[in-house]
């Protein structure tokens, strides 16, 4: 068996509460204590209370002052000044990250498309008269490319979350639940102009046929922009960028859409039919295409 633990002497406890209190400083006069007899230790220790007590009453001499406090406070609001900024750059880029991750998802979409269009390997066009500008897309194109890995996040820029806000709360308002599903994204997207019209957050470069024939073209007509995988321009003119739009103006600085930062074009991703995504900054933003009703498109 084991021996039974020994219970603490009176001394202990009296050092152990004055250490307590008072800190290692008081243990040689709580020392004084511990060979005295009991009544003796506990008259003592009766006037240490008074004495505590006493001195309770009086300023503590470890507190904090008032201005040691307001520096506290004010070192911590530099900090906070210092690294909010940082952590909201840090966020940006990895919102970034984000959309270029997407936009290597949109190419395996589109190249697997176009893998089983047969041998001219053409990229998603989904032709329909309603369409006008680069981000008005066939809703076809949703159901058309989902079976291929299209998803709901896809469709949207990470870098400009109100667009998708925006929808999810209709959604959940007009059809009491998330956007999840494809036809939650067509119903999302297609409120506004019809149901063949599906807004995009993107630009889709891919010409195809709209309401005024083939778009998007050049004047002259020259269709830079790659209609398949063996178009001589797959690799050097892109087929989905960011959004970024202005209407009748054609200032790239003033742009909106892309990845913006502190309401300014910072950055956008371009695609190209090769698979290959790149990151433009906003000195290398320029205006490629005067769509429908006067919107300048930028990439």
């Amino acid at each position: 068996m084991n021996p039974e633990p020994s219970r603490p002497t009176l001394g202990a406890c009296i050092l152990f509460v004055v250490r307590t209190n008072y800190g290692p400083r008081a243990d040689s006069h709580a020392v004084q204590h511990l060979n005295k007899p009991l009544g003796e230790a506990a008259l003592a220790a009766g006037a240490d209370s008074s004495s505590s007590a006493h001195h309770s009453k009086g300023s503590d001499p470890g507190a904090f002052t008032l201005i040691e406090l307001l520096v506290v406070i004010a070192i911590i609001a530099i900090l906070a000044a210092l690294l909010l900024p940082a952590l909201a750059m840090a966020k940006f880029r990895a919102q970034c990250t984000n959309c270029t991750s997407n936009y290597r998802q949109w190419a395996a979409a589109a190249n697997l498309y176009a893998n089983d269009s047969g041998i001219k390997g053409l990229f998603p066009r989904f032709d329909d008269s309603s369409l006008n500008n680069t981000w008005d897309l066939s809703a076809n194109m949703i159901t058309g490319l989902w079976p291929y890995g299209l998803t709901v996040a896809m469709w949207y820029c990470p870098t400009r979350p109100a667009d998708f806000n925006a929808d999810n709360t209709w959604c959940q308002t007009a059809l009491h639940h998330p956007l999840i599903a494809s036809n939650d994204l067509i119903a999302a997207v297609t409120r506004a102009f019809g149901p063949t019209l599906a807004v995009c957050y993107h630009a889709w470069w891919v010409p195809r046929k709209g309401s005024l024939g083939l778009y998007p073209v050049t004047v002259p007509s020259t269709n830079p922009w790659p209609t398949s995988q063996s178009d001589p321009a797959v690799n050097l003119q892109p087929i989905l960028t960011d959004r970024s739009a202005n209407l009748s103006n054609p200032n790239p600085n003033q742009a909106g859409g892309g990845h913006p930062w502190n309401g300014k074009l910072k950055s956008m991703n371009l695609l190209y039919g090769d698979g290959h995504v790149e990151t433009h900054k906003a000195p290398q933003v320029q205006l490629r295409y005067i769509g429908d009703y006067g919107w300048d498109n930028f990439y």
